[in-house]
C-alpha cells in the first residue's frame, strides 16, 4: 500500500544528493518537484535533527485558540432573545 509506506525515502534521497555536491539546490528542486522553500525546510530539519527531522510533522494546533464564549452561549441558552444584540 502506497499511504504506509514511509515517506522519508524521498527526502533522505534529496538530502543525500544536496550532500553530494553534485547538483544546486535549484536543480535538486526540479528532479524532486519540490519548491525552494520545502527543499529549505528540509534541509534545515536535517540539520538539526538528523534522519528524524525529515519525518511528517502533525498539522493539529499545538495550543487551544483561546475565545470568550460567554456572551454567545448565554444567547444561544434561550431562542427567544436570539434576535436581540
Amino acid at each position: 500500500m502506497p499511504w504506509s509506506e514511509p515517506r522519508v525515502d524521498p527526502r533522505l534521497k534529496f538530502i543525500q544528493e544536496s550532500s553530494d555536491g553534485n547538483w544546486t539546490v535549484a536543480e535538486l528542486e526540479r528532479r524532486h518537484g519540490i519548491s525552494r522553500k520545502t527543499a529549505c525546510q528540509f534541509l534545515d530539519r536535517f540539520a538539526e535533527e538528523d534522519v528524524a527531522g525529515l519525518d511528517d510533522w502533525s498539522q493539529a494546533r499545538h495550543a487551544m485558540a483561546t475565545t470568550d464564549l460567554t456572551g454567545f452561549l448565554e444567547r444561544d441558552a434561550d431562542p427567544r432573545q436570539a434576535g436581540t444584540p
